[in-house]
C-alpha cells in the first residue's frame, strides 16, 4: 500500500502542476513621467535666472544651481534659447557682471544670434553691465527656436540676471 500512495502523491502533484495557470490581468496603471523627463515647457521670448523654469532655456554653459536668488554662473561660451514672434523694433536685451574685469584686465562679452553676431561690450570693471540691441526680423526663425551664444575674451566665468527680447 505505502507504493500506491506514493504514486497517488506523485500522479497529484503532477496533475496540479499541468495547468495553464494563465490569468487576465488589466494593464498596470499609467504613471506621469519622472521629474525631468518631461519635454521642455514651451519657450518664451525672456528669461530671469531666478525663474525655475531656467534650465528649459539653457542649451550650455550655464550652471543647474541657482548661486543667489538673482544670478547664475555661467561659463563661457554659454548659449540659451529662446521663442521669439519676429516683428520690428524687438531688441535683445542681457544684463550680467563679470567678477574679475579690471582696466588692464578687460573682458569682452560678445552676443551672437542664429550665427549672426549682435555685438560685444567690454567690461573693465566689477558691476553690472547692460548690453541691448535692435534685432533685425530677419535674424529670427519664427517657428523654431532662436539660439543666443554669450562668449567672453578672455575665457571667464561671469554672473547673468537676465536675458531675452523686449519691444
Amino acid at each position: 500500500m505505502p507504493v500506491a500512495l506514493l504514486a497517488l502523491f506523485v500522479l497529484v502533484g503532477i496533475m496540479t502542476g499541468c495547468s495553464s495557470g494563465l490569468r487576465d490581468y488589466p494593464p498596470p496603471p499609467q504613471e506621469p513621467p519622472l521629474a525631468g523627463s518631461e519635454p521642455a515647457r514651451h519657450l518664451s521670448d525672456y528669461v530671469n535666472m531666478s525663474d525655475p523654469n531656467v534650465e528649459d532655456y539653457v542649451v550650455g554653459g550655464v550652471e543647474g544651481r541657482t548661486e543667489s536668488r538673482e544670478w547664475r554662473l555661467v561659463h563661457s561660451p554659454a548659449e540659451l534659447r529662446f521663442h521669439v514672434t519676429p516683428a520690428e523694433g524687438q531688441r535683445f536685451i542681457l544684463q550680467f557682471l563679470v567678477p574679475e574685469a579690471r582696466p588692464q584686465h578687460g573682458v569682452t562679452v560678445t552676443v551672437s544670434l542664429n550665427g549672426t553676431r549682435l555685438g560685444a561690450l567690454r567690461s573693465e570693471q566689477a558691476v553690472t553691465y547692460g548690453f541691448d540691441k535692435l534685432v533685425s526680423p530677419q535674424w529670427l526663425k519664427p517657428d523654431g527656436e532662436n539660439l543666443v551664444e554669450i562668449a567672453s575674451e578672455p575665457a571667464s566665468e561671469f554672473q547673468l540676471y537676465r536675458a531675452g527680447f523686449v519691444e
